[in-house]
């Protein structure tokens, strides 16, 4: 076992785990002034400004490429390629928008009231 005297959450994690940690935390300079970060400040301004056209728009455009990839008889590994990537966008978007909805339920827990998924 891996362990740290000054924090009693590192004995019971062995030291090839990573964890997430309020130690990892940074602070970072906004206009409305200094904010905690998780180091993403592109994905954190995307989050707080909800503001996701052009995002989206970037992402339908290698879609339809990857799509028109796709219908092309190529070899199988391109194939596969093509493939991986756009279930890598779909992935991403997916994150985005459980991203929104934690932003959401936080919202609602700091405002007192009953967190909806959106």
């Amino acid at each position: 076992m891996f362990f740290r005297p000054s924090s009693i959450i590192y004995c019971l994690i062995p030291p090839d785990v990573v964890c997430y940690t309020p130690f990892m935390l940074q602070y970072r300079d906004t206009p409305t002034g200094q904010v905690v970060s998780a180091g993403y400040p592109t994905v954190e301004d995307l989050i707080d400004s909800e503001n996701f056209d052009v995002i989206n728009k970037t992402f339908e455009a290698a879609y339809q490429q990857l799509e028109g990839l796709a219908r092309h008889k190529g070899g199988m590994k391109k194939s596969e390629d093509v493939r991986r990537a756009m279930v890598s966008i779909e992935t991403v978007m997916d994150l985005l928008r459980e991203l929104l909805s934690i932003k959401y339920q936080l919202q609602a827990l700091n405002a007192g009231q009953k967190p909806e998924n959106k």
